[in-house]
Parts: structure tokens; C-alpha cells; sequence
């Protein structure tokens, strides 16, 4: 079966980049920071953090990114080790003084098998290419959408462009928290149901739960029977996916038929803020939570909220603060973080024991 990214209430036409992939070069840098800089500078403030994984990478190629007015605006750009080999990725947005938005380590990540000159950036974990003057393509789904679809942008905050500093600094109010043993399904492997990014979000935490105290969430230890009923509960389709409004009645009865109705609190929160998402995770309750690259988009995606990062940059004066996820898709490393904005996110399903 053709598996295709899930649809909240439908469709991902999300925020758009587009992209050449070449080297930018120094000239093409704000205050003379160039996007090769930024992620080196990235990569030094990881291994300061204690992620050893960054030790051993370095800029390798990058792919140009446009948005819905044409213009290029952000960057994606490989991670390789001292072997040449992939070690991960990080996406730059030029207008925001060249801030790393979307980074991963690993052996894969969402351009690799693209081959337009034309990419758009669709929102966190979300890409598609140009297809024809009137067509666009997710790289995920493979389906094609019309150009016109994509979402007109009512708000966009530029950032301000601080003067390059060269004085001494801090990051002070670090924290940092990652609930490592929850699991990364991916859609593609279960060929029951298409459009099923809620199905295996859920199975996410669930089956995370199954491993750490409630053994009967799946006795026969089945992620996939496990998404596959919840997908029934919600009256899940291949064409629309699952709605929004049967997601917290879908896990409530799913954890009444388990016998576990009493052991967790479901509820959706369609504002969330950061510090709930902090809340969550100090607490050890991964959740579910639906993305969307515009706040004008009407569908969105599900993926599964397992760690945050946030401290304060003094030389910069502004908070940093990133969300880190399993993204239900095989061209996205385990863990994705992302910069969180409301614009990004606008459903927490909180899943509380």
C-alpha cells in the first residue's frame, strides 16, 4: 500500500522554501555570518553541551531553500564526519539572524533523494519540490498538491539583527530533558492504513507505556494491532486521516478496553505554550502533538513529543527554546529538534499517568 504522511482534518499544504543545492557562500551572509559559520557554531555549542555525537561533524552540502514568495530564505545543510559520510543535518533560517531551526543526527535526512533545484520549506520536519510552474510535491507523501494551496502567511516576525558582539558571554537557565526509550514507528511499515501519522503516534507513547508498567496496553506486543485498533476508535480513513475531535475520545476508550481507564489523563490543549510542554516532559509523559507550518493551514501532522532544550543567551539577549520529537517518517533521524513557535504547533494531546 502507498503510504502517504497522516492529515489532521486533511491536507499538508504547509510554509514553503524552495531550493538550489550549492555552497553559500560568505558574501551571501547577514553581518558577515555565513550560514557555514552558524552551523559550525552550532556544532561547537552541542559538544559544549555534552552531545559527544557532534564531535566528529562538520558543514558538508547544502540545499537553498524558498519560501511562498520565491525567496530563498532558509538553508539545509548536511552534517559529515571525518569519513565523508552523513552524520545528520541542520536547517538555517537567513532572516533570523541565521538561527539553526531543525537539526538531527543520523544517517538520513529529508533532501537526500530529491532532484529538483527547487525545494520548499514546509514548516518543521516538512519539505516539498517544485514540480511544474503550478505544482508542488511533499517529499514525504509523494503526492502532488497545486501551488495555489499554499497557506498566505498573516504574520511573520521578522527577527531583529543584532550587531555582531565580540564581547565575552553566557547561556545561563539551561534545561534540558529527552525521554529516551520511546519509540519511533514509522508509518510505512504498517500496511494496514495510509495517512496514519495519529495511529502511530499513539503507538509511540503507548507502546512506551506498554514497556513500563501497563503490560496489557499490548499483550501480544504488537505496535502495529495497537495502532490499528486506535484507528478504528477514531474512525480513521485512508483518504482523511483522523480528526482532531476523535483524538482524546479515541485514547480514552482504547485505555478503557485495556483496563486502564483510571491510570491516565487524556486531554487536548489547542494553545499550548512551552512551559506545558516542559511540564510534560520533567513529569516523563511523552505526548502526542499535531504541527502545521502556518497557522492558516487546515490539516496538519501528528508526531510524538519526547524532550526540550532552553536556555538563555545573554550575548544575544533571547531565549532558545527547542522541542524534540519522533516524526513517524523514515527520512527524519530518530530524534528532531525544532525551534517552538506557535505558528508550529497548535495541538498538545497531554497523555498523563
Amino acid at each position: 500500500m502507498k503510504k502517504t504522511l497522516c492529515t489532521l482534518l486533511l491536507a499538508i499544504p504547509l510554509t514553503f522554501s524552495m531550493g538550489n543545492y550549492s555552497t553559500l557562500a560568505a558574501s551571501d551572509s547577514l553581518n558577515g555570518k555565513s550560514v557555514t559559520v552558524s552551523v559550525e557554531d552550532k556544532i561547537k555549542e552541542r559538544i559544549n553541551r555534552g552531545f559527544i555525537e557532534y564531535s566528529d561533524l562538520k558543514p558538508g552540502k547544502q540545499f537553498k531553500l524558498k519560501d511562498e514568495y520565491e525567496k530563498i530564505t532558509k538553508s539545509l545543510v548536511e552534517l559529515i564526519d571525518s569519513k565523508g559520510q552523513l552524520g545528520g543535518y541542520m536547517v538555517v533560517d537567513h532572516d533570523k539572524d541565521y538561527e539553526i531551526i531543525e537539526f538531527a543526527v543520523g544517517d538520513v535526512h529529508p533532501l537526500q533523494d530529491v532532484s529538483t533545484q527547487e525545494i520548499y520549506y514546509l514548516g518543521p520536519l516538512s519539505y516539498a519540490e517544485k514540480v511544474s510552474s503550478t505544482q508542488l510535491k511533499d517529499l514525504k507523501t509523494k503526492q502532488n498538491f497545486e501551488k495555489t494551496e499554499l497557506a498566505r502567511l498573516i504574520a511573520k516576525n521578522k527577527a531583529t539583527v543584532l550587531e555582531e558582539d565580540n564581547t565575552p558571554y553566557a547561556i545561563v537557565d539551561y534545561s534540558y530533558k529527552v525521554i529516551n526509550a520511546v519509540p519511533d514507528y514509522q508509518q510505512s511499515d504498517n500496511s494496514n492504513m495510509d495517512n496514519d501519522c495519529v495511529p502511530t503516534s499513539a503507538a509511540n507513547v503507548l507502546m512506551y507505556w506498554d514497556a513500563n508498567g501497563f503490560s496489557n496496553i499490548s499483550p501480544t506486543n504488537s505496535w502495529t494491532s495497537v495502532a490499528n485498533r486506535i484507528g478504528t476508535i477514531m474512525r480513521h480513513t485512508d483518504s482523511d486521516g483522523v480528526s482532531r475531535s476523535n483524538i482524546v475520545t479515541g485514547l480514552q476508550t482504547f485505555l478503557k478496553e485495556r483496563g486502564y481507564s483510571s491510570s491516565f489523563s487524556i486531554s487536548r490543549d489547542t494553545t499550548p505554550t512551552f512551559p506545558e510542554m516542559k511540564t510534560l516532559i520533567n513529569g516523563g509523559d511523552p505526548s502526542m502533538m499535531s504541527t502545521n507550518g502556518w497557522i492558516t493551514q487546515t490539516g496538519g501532522h501528528n508526531i510524538t513529543l519526547v524532550g526540550f532544550e532552553e536556555y538563555y543567551d545573554q550575548g544575544k539577549i533571547k531565549w532558545f527554546r527547542s522541542v524534540i520529537v519522533r516524526d513517524n517518517w523514515g527520512s527524519t533521524p530518530k530524534d528532531v529538534w525544532f525551534t517552538f513557535g506557535s505558528e508550529d504547533v497548535d495541538d498538545i494531546y497531554k497523555i498523563v499517568k
